[in-house]
Order: structure tokens, then sequence, then C-alpha cells
């Protein structure tokens, strides 16, 4: 390994430029580090190196303006490589300071879409761990603020990560209204994704109002995709309409779509779900069994976290 004699970040051997800093390190001597001792040594090792990445790196693109590099004091531009290694490794430690997750949260906002989409993750991943229902709140804010304020993928993820907060539990105050301006605004756009998504959200948080918008996608949209996004969100509201056209993808054995559609009943409240998913289980179709037994353990696990 080689260690940058700027920064301090531990780089591949191959590497020609530090991961972080982008310092040279074409000469530096590669060093093969000695074995750990101690596990706790480690987890220490990576709380540093995480908070010191977040540091040099992941709070400083945030301060740039979309289209120039971040740069460190030498003018040499950062690697959002070194970004997303310190984002990874936070993903590995079971305690963190609620100031490290913020400012790791903030980078939803960063002009690297892959930067920002692991972000997006990992405040779903913390908002899920929340201790405390006003914890939760907040991470439930923060993911809507992003989910309105970015773009794309990263937008989707942060819709998608805020209804799963919402299934696992978190009862958002009746139609708030940063919950309501944020599915509109999703679930009126001609991106198809960032509307399933806007879906998956209002589903997921009882938005029985949207229900039209999701038969009018349900009926009319060209994309089978589309349609059965719309389909697992009206399952979700307990609409018989969405239940029976995921039923219809599964049972005539759709290639490209009855693992998805499988999938999307973990979340359906339509009666009748268990038994079609124990029958998926155990019947004639062997490709869909593994999804409806992954289906059924989170209808379970979703059962339990709501008692």
């Amino acid at each position: 390994m080689k260690t940058c004699p700027s920064c301090g970040y531990v780089n591949n051997n191959e590497a020609a430029k530090c991961g972080i800093c982008a310092r040279d390190i074409s000469s530096v001597p590669v060093v093969e580090p000695p074995k750990p001792r101690d596990e706790r040594g480690m987890a220490a090792a990576a709380a540093v190196l995480a908070g010191c990445g977040l540091l040099a790196a992941g709070v400083f693109l945030m301060r740039e303006p979309a289209g120039r590099p971040a740069s460190s004091s030498d003018g040499a531009p950062f690697d959002n490589a070194g970004t997303l290694y310190s984002l990874e490794q936070m993903r590995t430690l079971k305690f963190l300071p609620a100031a490290d997750k913020e400012k790791a949260a903030a980078l939803a906002y960063s002009p690297d879409e892959n930067v920002a989409f692991t972000a997006v993750k990992l405040a779903g991943d913390w908002s899920r761990a929340s201790l405390s229902a006003g914890e939760a709140r907040r991470w439930f804010s923060a993911l809507l603020a992003a989910a309105r304020g970015t773009r794309g993928p990263v937008s989707a993820q942060a819709a998608r990560e805020a209804g799963q907060e919402a299934a696992y539990g978190l009862v958002p105050a009746p139609y708030p209204d940063e919950l309501r301006l944020t599915v509109s605004s999703m679930t009126a756009s001609a991106d198809r994704e960032i509307k399933s998504a806007g879906f998956f959200l209002a589903s997921a948080c009882g938005l029985a109002d949207y229900a039209g918008v999701m038969l009018d996608t349900l009926n009319a949209d060209p994309s089978g995709r589309a349609r059965m996004y719309a389909a697992c969100a009206l399952a979700g509201l307990g609409r018989r309409e969405g239940y029976d056209h995921l039923v219809s993808l599964v049972s005539r054995r759709d290639p490209e779509l009855q693992d998805d559609a499988v999938s999307c009943l973990a979340y359906s409240s339509v009666d009748g779900t268990d038994p079609f998913l124990r029958a998926a289980l155990t019947g004639s179709n062997a490709e869909v069994a593994p999804y409806a037994r992954s289906a059924l353990n989170l209808r379970e696990q979703l059962g339990i976290i709501k008692k």
C-alpha cells in the first residue's frame, strides 16, 4: 500500500495519485501494512479515515459549484473515489456522532451522482436505525428535501428511502406540506423513475388521494414497468386493481416483470396477499419462489415493527 505523505490516505499499490488530495505518489514506496492486532484498533482507524475523508473531500465538494472539480490547498483536484471510499467506510461503523452523519448526508447534493446516491442510501440506513421519533422525523424531512432538491436517480432514491422509513413504522403527520409538495412534484414528472418513486412514497405514507394518478399510469402508460410500479403503489393503498395487475404478471410468467411483481407484493395491503405468496413459494414456478419467500419475510418484519 502507498501512504500519501501529504494527507496520510492509504492508497492501492498501483495508484499514481492520492485518492483524497490528488498528490503525485508515483514515487512513494509500497509498504505492506502489518497484520492488525486488535479489531478495536481497526474500527478506530476506519473512523478516523472516514472522518478525514469527509473533512478533506466530501464537505469541500459541497461548496464547489456544479461543473467545477473540488480542489485541494495546492490546486490539485480531489478524486471523488476518495469520498466514496469514506462513505462506504462509514456504512461499516456501528457508532458514529450525529454531526458526522449530518455531514455525510449533506453529500446528497454533491454534483457527483455516485457520491450523492451513496449519501442518500446512508441517510436511509440511519433513518431506519433512529432511536427516537424526533431523530426519525428529522431524517425523514432531510430525505424529502433531497428528493425535491436533487434530480434523476438521486431524487428517486431519496424518495424510496423516505418511503421505506414510513413503511418501517414512521407515522408522518397528516399530510404535512413538505410531504405533499414532494409527492406532487414527483408524480407529475415526465421521468418514469421519479414518478414511480413518488408513487411508492405516497403509498407508503398512505396518501390515498394520489390513487387517481396511479390508476391513470396503470391504465395508459405504454411502459410495462411503469404500470407495474403504479400497481405496486395501488396494492399498498389496498386497491384491488393494483393487486390484480401484479398477480397477472406473476401468473402469466412475464419474464421481465414477474420477479419484481412478487417483490412488490411485500407492501400490499389487499386481502389474499399472504395466501398468494405462500402458494407462489410452493408452486410450480420455481423461479419466483425465492422472491415470494423474501416478500413473506419482509411482510412479517414490517408487521412486527408496526405492532
